[in-house]
């Protein structure tokens, strides 16, 4: 694996600092230059199980008119990948009338290409496939510019593609309105189900030029509305000059779908991944791991007015030298769900995400072993937050293991916060004040409801929760256990007299000096040393929660319904504490099907 060359670029980029102990402030970014490294890998495994518009005899579009004839013939590229010749663009007039006669009988609307092609094909057949993506789309262009088809289906064979065989770093595979470009084929298939993208790899690859980083492709794909990229690895971009951005996929005012996708390895100052301006794509079931900012921010992918929906997806192994290692937001408004963000990690801070003036809502998605200086897991700054069924675990920073909120809205339910460490000094000063294991709230009044928090730990305040700066946590129905600052434990901590947390129906290890229906037993986990945090037969937490308070969900985080359990009397209506409910007995317990309040 080659790793990219450490270069200095003109830094655009400027980052606050100063906090609890006047160390850390206010995160602001903004659009930035840099470099990075990373080191290329594979795709995501995943596979196509159903249906296909465009298997043969139905068609992607319905053909009106002849088509048009192939465009000039490809080359084979550097180091046996195949690319397409400069003069052959997606928005290119290619195969136009006077061109030599081929098989032209795209009656199906579906191109189909193979590193075993050529050019001068129709791409009809795999048996008449063309040899380059780039040939292929021109194709595709033309014949929907023509109105032969109102859509088109590219089929791409297993192997490696460039956008070009020359050395023109600004050549990007552009996608196309209306054209689904579709990897992870054999060769042989007759519909689009029969491909088997874990098997069959195909791979967009910025590696052009001679073979290091400095000459890569600044942008391998570029994003177009109504477009389709499904079944893809996209590596090997490498953004180190203007406009430094979007190294794998860069998408401004274009709002592509994006499915069954690898992007690993690529390197620029922000989205080295994926980057999104003024756009709105669908990212579904795709994997984005070891990509690097290097003077920069969102690794992964980075967001600036835009307003992703983000499904099934995985970012991994991300750095950024700055903040927001897995995703950076700005001012956008971002959807997100069933996603895990696991081992990135961002000097400053948000580790897992960022997020600035920016509307988040996340549901079933966890947040695992990420490190930032300031938020290991989640920063969010002016920010306004929707978390339910979500999981923090193993993260770890200087403060706000789990999470750090500054003058932002945060709402959490059935959340699990589990094992989050803050320690160490502070980067500047070399301060002692390592707080908020779990969640560090500056500014910030967060309602949590329902939520468990166990097992983190903090080195100066606050094994749980630090609150400072008229921070106002509402916490309702949530378990605080084995928390701890030192050897000593700590649950939640009011740090000046500005802050204080109103808590009603909680079980709080040590007790809370102010509260309704507060509890200190022990709420009897199954099993916390190895993460199972459900309750025990006999907890003090079964049916101790209010069911007529706000936020409350009628499922817990494993989506299992609330019971009412018999032989535990409850004057709330039937909701237990924490995050995990304790399933009852059928025919002797009941689960709740709605909460009847006053």
């Amino acid at each position: 694996m080659r790793r990219a060359p450490l270069a200095c670029f003109v830094i655009l980029f400027a980052v606050g600092c100063g906090a609890t102990d006047n160390v850390i402030g206010r995160l602001v970014g903004g659009d930035l230059p840099g470099a990075g490294s990373s080191s290329s890998g594979g795709a995501d495994p995943s596979s196509e199980t159903a249906g296909s518009a465009g298997t043969t005899g139905g068609a992607a579009g319905q053909r009106t008119t002849n088509p048009l004839e192939a465009p000039p013939a490809g080359r084979l590229g550097d180091a046996g990948a195949i690319s397409i010749d400069d003069d052959v663009s997606a928005s290119s007039n290619a195969g136009a009338a006077g061109s030599s006669a081929v098989d032209d009988s795209n009656s199906d609307c579906i191109i189909r290409v193979t590193t075993e092609g050529s050019d001068s094909n129709g791409g009809s057949s795999f048996g008449s496939a063309l040899r380059t993506v780039q040939a292929g789309l021109a194709r595709a262009n033309s014949l929907i510019a023509r109105s032969a088809c109102l859509s088109v289906e590219i089929w791409v064979a297993a192997g490696t593609y460039l956008p070009t065989t020359g050395t023109d770093r600004t050549k990007s595979f552009q996608l196309v309105p209306s054209v689904a470009l579709y990897g992870g084929f054999v060769g042989n298939e007759l519909a689009r189900a029969e491909r088997n993208i874990a098997f069959n790899v195909t791979t967009l690859s910025g590696e052009i030029g001679t073979p290091d980083w400095s000459d890569n492709s600044l942008h391998v794909v570029s994003g177009a509305t109504g477009a389709t990229l499904d079944g893809f690895t996209i590596t090997g971009g490498y953004t180190n000059e203007i406009p430094y951005i979007g190294a794998g996929m860069y998408n401004v005012s274009a709002s592509p779908t994006v499915t069954n996708c690898a992007f690993d390895g690529n390197v620029a100052n922000a989205g080295s991944g994926m980057y999104n301006d003024s756009s709105s794509p669908i990212v579904t079931s795709c994997s984005f791991s070891n990509n690097s900012a290097q003077f920069g921010n969102g690794a992964g992918m980075y967001n600036k007015a835009s307003s992703p929906i983000v499904s099934d997806c995985t970012f991994t192994d991300n750095a950024a030298q700055y903040s927001g290692a897995g995703i950076y937001n700005s001012y956008s408004t971002l959807v997100i769900s069933n996603s895990k963000f696991t081992g990135n990690s961002a000097s400053d801070g948000g580790g897992g995400m960022v997020s600035i003036n920016s509307t988040v809502t996340i549901t079933r998605s966890v947040f695992v072993s990420n490190y930032g200086y300031v938020g290991g897991g989640m920063i969010n700054t002016d920010s306004s937050i929707t978390l339910t069924d979500c999981t923090f675990t193993g993260n770890s920073g200087y403060i706000g293991g789990g999470m750090y909120n500054d003058t932002s809205s945060l709402m959490v339910t059935n959340g699990i916060f589990a094992g989050n460490v803050v320690s160490g000094n502070a980067k500047f000063t070399g301060e002692y004040a390592a707080s908020g294991g779990a969640i560090f709230n500056d500014a910030s009044s967060p309602i949590l409801t329902n939520c468990t928090f166990t097992g983190n730990t903090a080195s100066y305040s606050g094994g749980a929760l630090h609150n400072e700066n008229s921070s106002a946590p509402i916490v309702t129905n949530s378990i605080f256990w084995a928390d701890a600052v030192g050897a000593s434990v700590s649950e939640i901590v009011d740090s000046d007299a500005t802050s204080a947390s109103t808590l009603s129906h909680n079980i709080v290890q040590g007790g809370y000096a102010s509260g309704v229906g507060i509890g200190s037993a022990d709420p009897l986990f199954v099993d916390a040393a190895n993460g199972n945090f459900n309750l025990k037969a006999g907890s003090p937490a079964i049916d101790a929660g209010n069911g007529c308070a706000s936020f409350v969900a009628l499922a817990d985080q494993a989506g299992n319904s609330r019971w009412d359990i018999e032989s535990m009397p409850n004057t709330s209506n039937a909701l237990d504490i924490g995050a995990l409910e304790y399933q009852g007995t059928a025919g002797v317990d009941a689960f709740v099907t709605a909460f009847v309040c006053p």
